[in-house]
């Protein structure tokens, strides 16, 4: 979601705002779909656990971008 953003213009903390809402909201989704699936149920502890993947995985991306930037590659 943070490369999109940043792909489309968007970046700083906009963008990491935007993408780590963009996850939440389809954790969420996630979780209602999983209503209507036999034997499965939603879980306010799953989205809390996509939440933090979310996260983890924005702030990789954008050490990744800085220690890139760091060295001249981007």
């Amino acid at each position: 979601m943070i490369n999109a953003f940043r792909a489309s213009g968007v970046y700083g903390y906009k963008g990491i705002a935007f993408a780590l809402l963009v996850c939440v909201l389809y954790a969420i989704s996630d979780e209602v779909h999983q209503m209507f699936v036999p034997g499965r149920g939603p879980g306010i502890k799953d989205v809390l656990i996509d939440s933090v993947g979310a996260t983890v995985g924005i702030g990789m991306y954008m050490l990744i971008i800085k220690m890139l930037m760091i060295r001249g590659i981007l």
